[in-house]
């Protein structure tokens, strides 16, 4: 499983080095590419809904691989987000929602891991431990959650 992980992160290097837009998101804000994505995303794509974006790791893929999609992002902790509005900064195709999604609307509490990819509304489990080195959880700060149809409506 080592070996498979270290191929999959030499693989989103290796992508992210043929192109500009990777490459610059990655020095400057540290975030690379889902590129694992990629063939998927070689297809004609209207719109992408991420939800629990992160920095932006899944947009950027599918900005680089689906370029004529939009995507509708949802990421409730500050920090990502902040980070994602950064790396995404004027791009009218890649909007930003700052909420987690749910089954109703509500204030809930965010488990923050350590790595903050793998924060979850679910507490942390172990089998986080497992998918994730260090998912110890660092904070469980209020988050706003909404509905997913309360936003995203069919064209």
């Amino acid at each position: 499983m080592k070996t498979q992980a270290a191929l999959n992160r030499f693989d989103k290097l290796a992508q992210a080095l043929k192109s500009t837009r990777l490459l610059q998101a990655l020095l400057r804000y540290r975030v690379l590419a889902g590129a694992e994505h990629r063939h998927v995303l070689s297809r004609d794509l209207g719109t992408v809904v991420d939800i629990g974006a992160n920095r932006g790791q899944f947009s950027l893929a599918v900005r680089q691989w689906a370029p004529g999609a939009r995507v509708i992002s949802f990421e409730p902790l500050p920090g990502p987000a902040t980070i994602f509005r950064k790396v995404f900064s004027g791009d009218d195709r890649v909007l930003l929602h700052q909420a987690a999604i749910g089954p109703r609307p509500e204030q809930r509490a965010m488990h923050v891991s350590a790595r903050d990819v793998s924060s979850s509304l679910l507490p942390i489990s172990s089998v986080q431990s497992v998918l994730f080195p260090a998912p110890c959880e660092l904070a469980t700060p209020g988050v706003r959650v909404a509905a997913l149809g309360d936003i995203v409506h069919p064209v």
